[in-house]
């Protein structure tokens, strides 16, 4: 609907209902996993107080609904009011049209390249060795700059680093087939709830219909509502359902996984019962018969999908990299990587022949995830609150029936892969390169952890965002898949950021760091760690933990390592499980043709192996 028709029309109480719930759960929610909470309160007041404005107002939650609710009783008109004063009737606009133009990005390097040859026409011996002293000079401020004596800025020592790991406790008990794990926290009123399934066998060819299904489940319809009056249902008493896939890798052998089917969702304490009917829903009734909802699901995921390509290209990039490694990094890729691009973009493009296909497969798939024997429910909220809940059995989640299945096993074939670049529309690079190291339980893998924040410091920063003039570029450590990345993002170069992933090894390898690089390095690890986790975050986390075989007294030991490593310690992590690994190491980068055949060029002078080249 148009502004103008919802005028004319009005609003529908129960629609109205719903947008002044949602506002409630989210002025309602701590929400603070990004940056602390208590300053994003700040930001709802102090905006309001700097445009005149009572800044109480911006900390109201269920007071503001209720006024709203009172508002529009006394004046059915009250909100469309307000729209056509503030934007029909509103004056003071104005109208911005972008037109997309192909030819935008060659014309611009046409014309950068024109210009730049005009001004180098143009300069005179005595012109050429003025640029040269200048850029002298700059190179000697940068190198002086970096020596700067920081001491005199207050800091943080590993001395004011807490010693102890956090812990969040969980409790357990069974309801019947559903075993439940309880954290007991405040929410503000908050229920968080996972319904969790470990994974059966999963054929090689029905990996990506899995992703897809936890796409397309709270999309469809459910019971007796069809795909709008189950979004519309789910808005009403619900802060977001939605379904996803976790590894659970282990964290003593990261071959040893468990993956799991998780149907998660929140919603406010007076709305808990709708929440756990909605989650029995979807996993007795998901409606895949109606062959249009499906194909405006499927067109939307893949637009989605196609339009954020060149935003998700480092993580296609380093999915790529590692598919060839181990199973797990080869499960990523059908799920999060190009495979699975290129999988929805057939099933859009052919969708009047794939569609009842599809439809078959998502109910195969259905039934084949869901109702498992021994679910899992993972409940965070107060205490009072659980117990409410276990008065009335979670609503019906533990009587969903069970049944038994055939345990996962994840054999899968590996493929190799060469070192390649994807042709995507865009004139800069967005390259990984990824290494296989040793899982979360071994002894090194505190140092390379570390290794990784030094490689970031003391090498790629300079090398590769402020020389080479990427947007940004690194080193990851990820242990608990047992994978060593270095990465490049919007960088105008790809032979250069190689050569300063291989040169950011060999210095550490050589320990050219001193002892503050390395309590630098520990003190972002730290940070890292004890990243603030919001109170609904704090159960799943946990859960998390107990999946993965990560009990307190071992992510302690990790930390204690952490800790007391020595400068020793890091140099010979890095000489054992990275500096002979890595041209083992493939290279996948996405960006335009002409950036890759240039440093394709370039590599081949260089004597390194050349990108294979491919189009998306």
């Amino acid at each position: 609907l148009t502004l103008e028709e919802i005028v004319k029309q009005g609003i529908p109480l129960e629609q109205l209902e719903n947008a002044l719930h949602q506002m409630e759960f989210y002025r309602s929610e701590i929400n603070g996993d990004s940056g602390p909470f208590g300053l994003s309160l700040f930001m709802r007041s102090a905006l309001l107080k700097q445009h005149g404005a009572n800044p109480e107002e911006g900390l109201k939650i269920h007071m503001l609904a209720e006024e709203l609710r009172k508002s529009n009783l006394a004046d059915p008109y009250y909100f469309t009011n307000l729209i056509r004063y503030y934007l029909l009737d509103n004056s003071h606009t104005v109208q911005v049209i972008m037109r997309p133009d192909i030819n935008l990005a060659a014309e611009e390097r046409a014309e950068e390249r024109e210009r730049l040859d005009q001004l180098q026409n143009s300069l005179t011996p005595e012109d050429v060795e003025v640029l040269v002293d200048q850029a002298a000079m700059l190179t000697a401020f940068q190198a002086l700059q970096e020596e700067e004596d920081l001491d005199v800025l207050p800091k943080m020592s590993l001395e004011d680093v807490p010693k102890m790991s956090r812990d969040f406790e969980l409790t357990r008990e069974k309801f019947g087939a559903l075993e439940v794990f309880h954290h007991n926290t405040f929410t503000n009123g908050i229920i968080y709830a996972d319904l969790v399934y470990d994974l059966p066998e999963i054929a090689e060819e029905d990996l990506p219909f899995v992703r897809l299904f936890s796409i397309l489940m709270p999309q469809m319809g459910s019971v007796d509502r069809n795909y709008s009056e189950n979004l519309e249902y789910i808005q009403a008493h619900t802060g977001g359902v939605g379904a996803s896939m976790t590894f659970n890798l282990n964290a003593v052998d990261y071959n040893q996984f468990k993956p799991s089917f998780y149907i998660r969702g929140k919603a406010l304490h007076r709305k808990a019962s709708k929440l756990f009917e909605i989650i029995k829903d979807m996993v007795l009734y998901i409606d895949f018969q109606d062959l249009h909802r499906l194909r405006e699901v499927i067109m939307k995921h893949f637009t989605a999908l196609q339009s954020s390509l060149h935003q998700n290209a480092l993580r296609y990039a380093v999915n790529l990299s590692a598919s060839c490694l181990d199973v797990p990094s080869k499960i990523a890729n059908e799920w999060y990587g190009l495979s699975y691009y290129w999988k929805i973009k057939k099933l859009a493009e052919n969708f009047d022949r794939e569609g009842p296909a599809l439809q078959a497969k998502l109910l195969q798939i259905h039934e084949k995830l869901l109702c498992l024997e021994n679910p899992n429910l993972v409940i965070t909220c107060d205490s009072e609150m659980y117990n409410e809940f276990k008065t009335h059995r979670f609503y019906g989640l533990a009587e969903l029936p069970t049944k038994a299945f055939k345990p996962w096993t994840g054999i899968y074939p590996l493929t190799p892969i060469n070192p390649q670049g994807r042709i995507i529309s865009s004139p800069v690079a967005f390259t990984a390169k990824v290494l296989k190291t040793v899982s979360y339980s071994h002894p090194d893998a505190p140092a390379l952890n570390i290794a990784a924040f030094l490689c970031d410091n003391l090498v790629l920063h300079a090398k590769v965002r402020e020389q080479g003039g990427a947007y940004g570029g690194g080193a990851v450590c990820n242990s608990m898949a047992a994978n060593f990345y270095f990465y490049a993002y919007r960088d105008p170069n790809l032979s250069s950021t190689l050569q300063a992933f291989k040169e950011a090894i060999d210095e550490i390898a050589s320990g050219n760091f001193d002892e503050e690089d390395l309590n630098a390095a520990k003190l972002e690890m730290i940070q890292a760690l004890d990243l603030p986790v919001s109170p609904g975050s704090r159960g799943d986390l946990a859960y998390g933990w107990l999946r993965e075989g990560k009990p307190q007294v071992r992510r302690q030991k990790f930390r204690n390592a952490i800790l007391s490593l020595t400068p020793e310690d890091v140099t010979a992590a890095v000489k054992s499980h990275l500096q002979p690994y890595f041209d083992t190491g493939i290279t996948v980068s996405f960006a335009n043709q002409e950036l890759l055949d240039k440093e394709n060029i370039i590599l081949a002078a260089l004597n390194e192996p050349f990108l294979q080249l491919e189009k998306i």
